[in-house]
């Protein structure tokens, strides 16, 4: 008989830390949503578009650099859940493998469409000397990002489906966690009606998984 392998200790504590990492996406990305949440541009007046961006630059900075942080643990727990099921057999590697190209996706367009969201307001927080902000360019950006986190959320349901799978076959996500996963997977692919709303589902569930992960192997 083969033994298997065991992880050294410090492997698994530098493990569980890069777990709890997802709990911390979620906190940052509910941060950032708070900061700069959605605005209806199409009621507004250019002057008023123009005084949205200026009144509001340094949230907008802030929420870019929350979901920034948001991106950042939440590759970190990308990386320890694929490790964590790679473990369950041939099936359970592919689904990680999905899981996490799905994930990483999922993460780059999170953090293009912050920058979307936020670079009309660059005029105003790098200070570019005489430099006008045209209303209707500064909307499309907006626009823009909100297209990207509807992109976002086609590549979050492939993630979260893919891991709901994997947990149930390797037995590392408790059953209300496989089974909410699948609602949180069919409410993100139709987040192109509310994007922020769905990707905030999104989030709260891989935090929970975050969470139940470090319960399980404390």
């Amino acid at each position: 008989m083969t033994d298997v392998a065991t992880p050294p200790a410090e492997d698994s504590k530098w493990e569980r830390r890069e777990i709890s990492l997802g709990i911390g996406a979620f906190v940052f990305f509910v941060v950032g949503v708070a900061l700069d949440g959605p605005v209806n541009f199409s009621s507004m007046t250019g002057q008023e578009v123009v005084a949205h961006f200026k009144d509001n630059k340094s949230q907008m900075f802030g929420a870019f650099v929350a979901i920034g942080m948001s991106v950042f643990c939440l590759l970190w727990f990308l990386g320890a859940m694929r490790s964590r099921l790679r473990h369950g057999g041939v099936g359970a590697e592919r689904l990680a493998s999905t899981f996490f190209g799905a994930g990483v996706a999922f993460a780059a367009l999170l953090l293009a469409g912050g920058a979307a969201a936020g670079a009309p307001s660059a005029i105003y927080n790098f200070g570019f000397k005489g430099a006008e902000l045209d209303p209707v360019a500064a909307s499309l950006f907006r626009y823009f990002a909100y297209d990207l986190w509807a992109l976002a959320g086609i590549t979050a349901s492939v993630c979260v489906a893919a891991l709901s799978v994997a947990g149930k076959m390797t037995g590392e996500l408790p059953r209300w966690l496989v089974r909410t996963g699948y609602v949180a997977a069919v409410v993100a692919f139709v987040s192109v009606a509310f994007p922020y709303a769905t990707l905030a589902l999104v989030m709260l569930w891989l935090g929970a998984v975050s969470w139940s992960g470090l319960k399980r192997h404390s």
